[in-house]
């Protein structure tokens, strides 16, 4: 009998420890997709100041990529740009994921960056 309950008990410690890499996963993956939003976000904004809208979407798309994130989308309402930008789960979550029959998660975030409002 104590054999099934070391059993079971060494089942509850790995799903636990299983569960616990997946959310570390998912956030560390939101925070670098955070991270190359505004990242891109500037950027495009800072070009947008010096060039015109196209060359503001390139600049962002390019950190974007430098950041190993993708950008979806890039609007320009001068003087803001506004970049999405999005990065698949890697890892466990994606594995899981496949396990499930379900399509690759991603996360998405949105940024804005332009110069202050002056009041």
């Amino acid at each position: 009998m104590a054999t099934i309950w070391v059993l079971v008990l060494a089942a509850v410690i790995a799903f636990a420890g299983t569960a616990a890499v997946a959310i570390a996963q998912v956030a560390l993956v939101r925070q670098r997709v955070a991270v190359a939003a505004d990242m891109a976000a500037l950027a495009g904004a800072t070009q947008l100041a010096q060039t015109d809208e196209a060359a503001a979407c390139a600049k962002a798309d390019d950190v974007a990529h430098d950041n190993h994130a993708v950008l979806v989308r890039c609007l320009v309402d001068y003087p803001n740009v506004t970049v999405v930008v999005e990065l698949p789960l890697p890892g466990l979550v994606n594995w899981l994921a496949q396990m499930a029959h379900q399509s690759v998660p991603v996360i998405r975030i949105r940024a804005r960056a332009g110069p202050p409002v002056t009041r």
